[in-house]
């Protein structure tokens, strides 16, 4: 049962990671060079996908249990939804549960499950939408 459970997680991940790059066709080179600068960015989570375009912009989907993909809801997607409006997002990586992220002026933004202060900021209260980390 444990090994079925495992293989399920697997391909549902698999079947999320595949659905971006169906969208976004042109996003084989995420890989950061010197003087090459970043296109676009996927972070595949426990359940969720998190992904940056080319025009800065966020966007997720997947489980939505703890606010992990942003978007002010626990309503789970299935098909990526652009999170806010801001296009300055640049690097991106996501936990079982949670997702933090990295805008161009330096910021550190996190959301998503905050048991045990996981997000980084200070306290234990999940967060549906980007939350900015210290200063």
């Amino acid at each position: 049962m444990l090994r079925s459970k495992n293989a399920a997680v697997w391909l549902l991940a698999l079947f999320l990671i595949g659905i971006f790059c169906a969208i976004w066709s042109g996003v084989a080179d995420s890989a950061v060079t010197p003087n090459k600068p970043v296109k676009e960015r996927i972070a595949a989570g426990g359940f969720h996908t998190v992904a940056i375009k080319s025009d800065g912009t966020l966007w997720a989907s997947g489980r939505n249990h703890y606010g992990q993909l942003g978007d002010g809801s626990k309503i789970h997607k299935y098909a990526p939804v652009q999170i806010g409006t801001d296009n300055k997002w640049v690097s991106i990586a996501a936990g079982g549960e949670q997702t933090i992220a990295l805008k161009s002026d330096g910021t550190l933004w996190a959301w998503g499950n905050n048991n045990n202060g996981a997000l980084g900021d200070g306290t234990n209260a999940s967060k549906n939408t980007p939350t900015k980390i210290g200063t």
